[in-house]
């Protein structure tokens, strides 16, 4: 493992026996060396939970010393979601009941509701997306020096009051965020001008940020979903494109790279972009992305659904057969089996 250069000012009796000097500094370097441990280990834990590899997470997890870090024990709590969807709403429930004060808890939580409604009925559904912001701004109350919390908790201040959102204290966030300038400060200001759906605003601040953050996927992805909630979905298609050359970031900008490959795929396969930059998308996704679940067999559709419409019919054909043999979820078992009879 690398081991920086430990510079230590060593206040010391003037008969310090060498021994002892030895032993002092020996005791010093492993405490280091186990704290750099740690934390290079939560890291790959981090990436691999936004990587979708939650068994990983898991496993890691389980074989940690306790006590575990406040990070560390809600990405435990959100593996554990991942792996057994149908007791999401109680793990999640009696994990911030046993932690009411882990920002990062909330923090999970809030993303684990949103992706939990996406599957759940009506009546369910407006219930977890409620959690879900409730979670957010929690998360925001907790950890005030966050600035990825205090971005989703002023998007969350900025949804429909229903669902438990305040329009006006989404503002002040995104101005204390704009006094650091960074991306997220960008972020929340995009969050903001849609929510706002202000469209002449937005226009302009893409055309300011497009060249200064060519190399920034999660700001990139997010100019193109701008762009599209504006019904410009030609400009949206070529950010999602440049967004997924880049060299997929880890964690969360993961996540946001996929979606821009996605998109990038979907778009063309509906006439917005072209096909061959749909193709180069789901071939540089399906060369990072291994992970053999839903996500990644509705990747694998894409690509194929892309083959066939670009004529290359063999290749498709073999996509859908490839795609098959992973027994794929029902829906896109179906359209698999349809695409396939129709070449």
């Amino acid at each position: 493992m690398f081991m920086p250069t430990l510079h230590i000012k060593l206040l010391l009796p003037l008969k310090f026996s060498s021994t002892r000097l030895l032993a002092f500094i020996s005791a010093v370097s492993i405490t280091f060396a186990c704290t750099a441990q740690a934390t290079t280990s939560l890291a790959n834990i981090e990436n691999a939970y936004f990587h979708r590899d939650y068994l990983f997470v898991q496993t890691t997890i389980n074989a940690m010393p306790s006590p575990l870090s406040e990070q560390t024990a809600a990405l435990a709590m959100a593996a554990k979601v991942k792996l057994n969807p149908d007791h999401g709403e109680a793990i999640i429930n009696n994990f911030i009941k046993a932690h009411p004060n882990n920002a990062y808890g909330h923090y999970y939580g809030g993303l684990l509701w949103s992706e939990l409604a996406k599957n759940a009925g009506l009546f369910s559904r407006m219930r977890f997306y409620k959690q879900s912001v409730t979670s957010m701004i929690t998360a925001g109350l907790l950890a005030p020096d966050n600035p990825r919390f205090q971005v989703e908790a002023a998007k969350a201040y900025g949804q429909p009051a229903m669902l438990g959102g305040q329009s006006e204290l989404q503002k002040p966030i995104v101005d204390k965020l704009q006094t650091q300038p960074s991306s997220f400060a960008k972020l929340a200001l995009m969050d903001y001008l849609q929510n706002t759906e202000d469209k002449a605003a937005a226009l302009q601040l893409i055309a300011q940020l497009t060249p200064r953050y060519d190399q920034n996927v999660e700001l990139l992805e997010r100019m193109g979903q701008l762009l599209w909630t504006f019904e410009q979905q030609d400009r949206a298609a070529d950010l999602f494109s440049q967004a997924c050359q880049l060299t997929p970031p880890n964690n969360q900008g993961y996540v946001k790279w996929l979606s821009a490959c996605q998109l990038t795929a979907a778009f063309a396969l509906n006439d917005i972009g072209s096909v061959q930059h749909g193709l180069d998308a789901c071939k540089t996704l399906l060369k990072y992305d291994t992970v053999n679940d839903s996500e990644h067999h509705y990747f694998l559709l894409l690509n194929s659904q892309l083959l066939a419409k670009n004529q290359q019919y063999a290749e498709a054909k073999t996509g859908y057969q490839k795609l098959l043999a992973l027994n794929p979820d029902k829906n896109i078992k179906k359209e698999a089996m349809q695409q396939l009879k129709k070449l």
